[in-house]
């Protein structure tokens, strides 16, 4: 379902009837991400924020964004949702 998720959050210009960002992504990414990932501070335990544009997709000094627009199997955050390790 990850895979999925991030695939419909990074193909611009494709259409996904019937998909909606608040309704149907924000759930998952609040279920599974946040509370890692998300808007508090005090259980946030790494870097990487999914709850705000700007975590998804700004880079860290002399890094890549973990999310690329377009090219998700370009990005370490898929290519950490589909490893197996």
């Amino acid at each position: 379902m990850l895979k999925t998720l991030f695939i419909v959050l990074l193909a611009p210009g494709v259409v996904f009837a019937g998909v909606e960002f608040n309704r149907d992504i924000r759930p998952i990414l609040a279920d599974a991400c946040y509370h890692c990932h998300g808007p508090d501070p005090e259980t946030r335990k790494a870097g990487l924020r999914l709850d705000t544009e700007a975590g998804f997709f700004t880079a860290k000094a002399g890094e890549q964004p973990s999310v690329i627009k377009g090219q998700p199997d370009q990005s370490s955050l898929y290519q950490r949702i589909i490893s197996t390790d």
